[in-house]
């Protein structure tokens, strides 16, 4: 369904600018809001949300990841704050007003060091268990989410009192073989 509809992906600044291109290295799909299996998905995630209207989500957007793709650590909400831990990367990043976010991996052919990273979430699985190792890096000592076929994350990307989560900063780790697709699902606020 994605066949034929990638482009490079894009990062746009508060006033709508495109921004350093370096710091997002993948090719988008925009997926048909009409499709049955489209229309599927965003109906699941509504239900999951606890029945969100489905007009509050977002296209779906496939994201494909080729050897030497990644994603610098960003938010999917606007923000005042940087975003990129890049050392020569100091923009803002104005994303729509995202409350959600939902990952979804697709298909992956890098291993198991290319996943979904929230690097301000410190985590030690030496305790926890092991069943977990299946779906997260446990080597790592930052939650990272493999990127298994069938796994995916969700996330709220503000808190209760509506300021940015801070811990929902992530990145898509560096690919250094292989390839990874995803589909992101975002709802909107209400």
């Amino acid at each position: 369904m994605s066949e034929g509809r990638y482009y490079p992906s894009t990062v746009t600044s508060s006033n709508g600018q495109l921004v350093d291109l370096s710091t997002r290295r993948s090719l988008t799909a925009v997926l048909p809001h009409n499709d049955s299996i489209v229309e599927s998905v965003v109906s699941r995630a509504a239900k999951f949300q606890g029945f969100l209207p489905t007009s509050n989500f977002e296209s779906i957007q496939a994201t494909s990841y080729v050897a030497g793709g990644e994603f610098l650590p960003h938010y999917d909400i606007a923000t005042p704050e940087p975003i990129y831990t890049h050392p020569n990367e100091s923009r803002s990043s104005n994303r729509t007003d995202r409350a959600t976010t939902i990952f979804a991996i697709l298909d992956e052919s890098c291993g198991s060091k290319c996943g979904t990273m929230f690097p301000r979430i410190k985590i030690n699985w030496t305790n926890q268990d092991g069943t977990w190792c299946d779906y997260v890096d446990c080597d790592s000592e930052t939650l990272t989410i493999k990127p298994k076929p069938g796994n995916a994350i969700f996330w709220r990307n503000r808190r209760d009192d509506n300021s940015i989560h801070p811990n929902s900063l992530h990145a898509g780790l560096p690919l250094h073989k292989g390839t990874k697709l995803g589909i992101n699902i975002w709802a909107k606020d209400a």
